[in-house]
């Protein structure tokens, strides 16, 4: 059993803990145990339950998770424990929990606060290690959380009770059982409002400031909720909580109960909240596991927030613009060699190798199996692992059993790899055919992919299927008489993860804008530009590409209409790239009227790049 009592001190950062755990030993003879803690939260003094003072030690070590601080405490028994035998401790820390948002003139970004205890808001992550971290653990929790009388205290289990005690407000959850990496609690000045749709109690926890968009959220996520249970099956979870935890943050987070989301991305667009959502499904029905197999839970969520944006988009275009933003998040410019997502996940788990390119490794799976027999995988995946943690063996055999084909070679390559296929394409118009090779660049001999071809012609398009195996598959396809093929596109709906041509164009049209900063030639240049933009009309990232490399010649009004063609497509994020990179060039004309309208646009729009919008 595990009983916490916590204050939060806000004006000093401060966290004061009270840590009562009750252990059996498993073996024969324990003389000790350890937990973790943050360094910043000092242990002052470890107890028995008869209140005697037991000897312990306290380091910093190597951190056990990323992005947290980690040190280790050591307690020394009074007395060896035989197998099966219990004993009380109580530990009490103290200290500063504060983790600040600056800037970083290096990276050129701010840095994200994971968890902390500010002025306005209290959000605290299990990684970040602000209670006795035990691994691997499951029991009873009891918090009591102390807080100021104004503030509302969210975390895991059934509120007990409220009380008032010296002008502060203590709340006391209960929870059956619980993993030891599974404790969040939120706190702050809340405004709240609830609505139970279907079988959903939804909770909307925000600032009082935005008291008109808790309608909104509570709608929306209800929206959010229905589509994945649709797809995935339902979730652990009947109550389901939105808290805003302030700016330092910067995305979201999610917890067992709901999902925190930082104050700038509070607004109509909702943006981050289908990842967020999507993590009670892969991370809390499915437990969290991390290492190696961070993807199964980033991965997953960010593949379902593409799922869900990709489905819900007006019309086709906008959603190969919504996968080819992923596909281009997902694959560095030229395509380099990598650490494997495996890699990834044990030594940068912030990064896109277990986000954006493991999201697109499940997309790619779903294009290999189809919707339904993907789905079917998904629904097994969950029921098999419900409230139980997973690891990469475990989802590669729930696929390969449901799928019943064996899919190593897929799962080895993309997961295990460090560099992605290229692929290239071929063609002769010749007797009333079209013939040609597609190539398939960076796989070993036995890998195979189906892959759909498009055909532009000057009566009319088309399209046919080629699966590929090892380095070149030759197609012969027939024509319309008098039909010639002028344009071949291959994944035109971005369906594989892989290079290919439009890819490659982003990359040049990048190549080209940072060559204008050096290079006088710039008549040739804006002709290179625009003949790509003109190959891929509907590529927002080429375009931006266009509007940066007239920035850079101080051609504002030119620049300027690039962006307000890209804000005619409506794009996600890239909307709100383009009211700002508007907002710079009124700035550099001096005009700061102009610069001052565009910055409000694109404030309100909101963004997940967190530097940006700071």
């Amino acid at each position: 059993h595990f009983s916490l009592d916590i204050e939060i001190i806000p004006e000093e950062h401060g966290l004061k803990g009270e840590a009562k755990l009750r252990l059996r030993s498993g073996i024969n003879g324990l003389k000790s145990f350890d937990f973790h803690l943050r360094p910043s939260l000092r242990v002052n003094s470890v107890k028995d339950e008869n209140d005697n003072a037991l000897v312990f030690s306290q380091n910093k070590v190597e951190r056990i998770f990323p992005n947290s601080e980690t040190s280790l405490v050591r307690v020394s028994l009074d007395q060896e424990l035989s197998e099966g035998e219990t004993v009380e401790i109580v530990a009490s820390y103290d200290g500063i929990f504060y983790m600040p948002s600056d800037f970083d003139p290096k990276e050129r970004r701010y840095n994200r606060a994971f968890s902390s205890v500010t002025k306005e808001a209290a959000w605290l992550r299990p990684v970040q290690l602000w209670y006795p971290y035990i691994a691997n653990k499951s029991m009873p929790l009891t918090i009591r959380a102390k807080v100021p009388s104004e503030w509302t205290v969210i975390t895991n289990g059934e509120l007990e009770s409220t009380a008032e005690e010296n002008g502060k407000k203590i709340f006391v959850f209960q929870e059956g059982e619980i993993s030891s990496l599974d404790i969040f609690l939120f706190a702050a000045s809340y405004i709240s409002k609830s609505k139970t749709i279907g079988d959903f109690h939804i909770t909307a926890y925000f600032f009082p400031h935005h008291r008109d968009f808790l309608d909104p959220y509570i709608e929306k996520t209800e929206e959010i909720l229905s589509f994945y249970t649709q797809k995935f099956g339902a979730p652990d979870a009947e109550k389901f909580n939105i808290i805003e935890i302030g700016m330092s943050y910067g995305t979201g987070t999610g917890a067992p109960f709901g999902y925190g989301i930082s104050s700038h991305l509070i607004n109509l667009d909702f943006p981050l909240i289908p990842h967020e959502i999507a993590h009670l499904w892969w991370g809390e029905t499915v437990s969290y596991n991390l290492g190696e197999d961070t993807w199964l839970h980033e991965g997953l969520a960010t593949f379902s927030d593409y799922c869900y944006r990709s489905e819900k988009a007006p019309d086709k275009k906008a959603k190969r613009e919504v996968l080819f933003g992923l596909l281009n998040k997902a694959i560095p410019v030229g395509n380099p060699k990598t650490l494997s997502i495996l890699e990834g996940g044990a030594k940068h788990a912030e990064g896109f190798l277990v986000y954006e390119r493991a999201a697109f490794v499940v997309h790619t799976l779903k294009h290999i199996l189809g919707e339904e027999l993907f789905l079917k995988a998904l629904r097994s995946y969950i029921e098999a692992f419900r409230s139980k943690k997973a690891d990469t063996a475990d989802f590669i055999r729930i696929v390969n059993s449901v799928s019943q084909k064996d899919l190593n070679w897929f799962f080895d390559y993309y997961l295990r790899g460090g560099r992605l296929p290229r692929y290239r394409v071929k063609s002769i118009n010749i007797g009333g055919k079209v013939r040609g090779t597609l190539y398939q660049e960076n796989v070993p001999k036995h890998f195979r992919m189906p892959l759909t071809l498009e055909f532009l012609t000057n009566k009319r398009s088309f399209r046919r299927e080629v699966e590929v195996k090892g380095s070149k598959k030759k197609f012969n396809f027939d024509l319309e008489k008098g039909e010639v093929v002028s344009r071949v596109t291959i994944d035109p709906d971005f369906d594989v993860l892989g290079v290919s041509d439009i890819l490659e164009d982003r990359w040049e049209a990048r190549s080209l804008r940072l060559e204008a900063a050096e290079e006088k030639n710039f008549r040739q240049l804006e002709s290179l530009l625009f003949s790509l933009s003109k190959k891929n009309p509907d590529n927002v990232h080429i375009l931006h590409e266009v509007g940066q490399f007239y920035f850079a010649q101080q051609k504002w009004d030119k620049g300027i209409e690039i962006y307000k063609k890209i804000m005619s497509f409506e794009p996600d994020d890239f909307t709100f790239i383009a009211l700002a990179n508007i907002a710079a060039a009124y700035e550099l004309m001096g005009d700061k009227k102009m610069q001052r309208l565009y910055l409000e646009k694109a404030l309100a729009k909101g963004s997940s790049m967190y530097s940006i919008v700071r």
